[in-house]
C-alpha cells in the first residue's frame, strides 16, 4: 500500500455552523449580563453597608443617659417639651387644639435653625409618657400615634415635608415611652393655620426665640425675617 496519509474531510452544513455560532454568542451574552448584575449587586450591598456604618458613627443611637442629660438641661432654642399631643391634663380629656401647638413648634424650628420636640415631657422636665395620648386613639399604640402625627403634618405642611424634613422615634426614659420629633432647619418657610377663640382659622408665622416659639404678627416683620433667614432665589 502507498505510504500516504489519508485526509478525511467531514462536510458540515453552513446553517449548522451559523446555529452553533449564534448559540455561543447567546451564551456569552447571558454570562456577561449575569456577571454585570452580580457585580452591581455587590457594589450596592457594600455601598449600603458602608453608608449604614458611617451613619452610625456620625449619628449614634440616643441612649437613655444622653436623653436624661438633655432633659435635665431644660428647654432652649433647639429643644421644646410638650406634655402630650392631644391629651389635656388640666381637663382630663382629649383636646385637638393641642395638636396645633405641636404643629406650631414644628414650624418654629423649621423657620429657625431646626430642633427637637419631646412629647411626653412637661415643662418641668418630668417624664409623663404617651399612655394618655394612646387612649385617645383607636387601637392606641406608638404606630397609630405616629400615623396620626404624620397625618397632621401632612395636612398642614405636605407629605413631602413630613417625609424629608423630620424624623419620629419613640425612645424610653426611666422605662416610659416618649416621642421624639427631630426637625431639620428648613429650606422654605412654613405657615401654620391656628384656630382662634371664635373657631376661625388664621395663618400664622412662628420662629424660635430662646426657649419658646414666637409669632411674628406683622407682615413687615415676617418679610424681613424671611429675607434674612431663607435664600428664596433657589426655589
Amino acid at each position: 500500500s502507498d505510504e500516504r496519509s489519508a485526509l478525511i474531510c467531514v462536510a458540515v452544513p453552513e446553517k449548522d455552523l451559523l446555529l452553533e455560532n449564534e448559540s455561543q454568542r447567546k451564551s456569552l451574552f447571558f454570562i456577561a449580563i449575569s456577571v454585570f448584575i452580580i457585580g452591581l449587586l455587590l457594589v450596592l450591598t457594600f455601598t449600603w453597608i458602608y453608608n449604614y456604618l458611617l451613619g452610625k458613627k456620625i449619628k449614634p443611637e440616643r441612649t437613655e443617659k444622653s436623653l436624661l442629660s438633655t432633659i435635665k438641661k431644660g428647654e432652649n432654642s433647639h429643644l421644646e417639651f410638650k406634655s402630650s399631643l392631644r391629651w389635656d391634663f388640666h381637663n382630663s380629656t382629649a383636646n385637638r387644639k393641642l395638636e396645633e401647638v405641636i404643629l406650631k413648634s414644628i414650624a418654629a424650628f423649621n423657620n429657625s435653625e431646626g430642633g427637637i420636640v419631646m412629647i411626653g415631657i412637661n415643662d418641668k422636665g418630668e417624664v409623663l409618657g404617651l399612655e394618655h395620648d394612646y387612649r385617645t386613639l383607636k387601637d392606641g399604640n406608638k404606630d397609630n400615634f405616629e400615623l396620626h402625627l404624620r397625618n397632621l403634618v401632612n395636612s398642614a405642611y405636605g407629605v413631602e415635608y413630613s417625609a424629608n424634613n423630620m424624623t419620629i422615634s419613640f425612645p424610653r426614659v426611666k422605662g416610659i415611652e416618649i416621642c421624639l420629633i427631630e426637625i431639620k432647619k428648613g429650606e422654605t418657610p412654613l405657615y401654620t393655620m391656628i384656630t382662634d377663640k371664635h373657631g376661625e382659622k388664621q395663618e400664622k408665622f412662628y420662629m424660635r426665640s430662646g426657649n419658646s416659639s414666637q409669632e411674628l404678627p406683622k407682615l413687615s416683620e415676617i418679610t424681613t425675617y424671611i429675607n434674612k433667614r431663607f435664600d428664596l432665589k433657589k426655589h
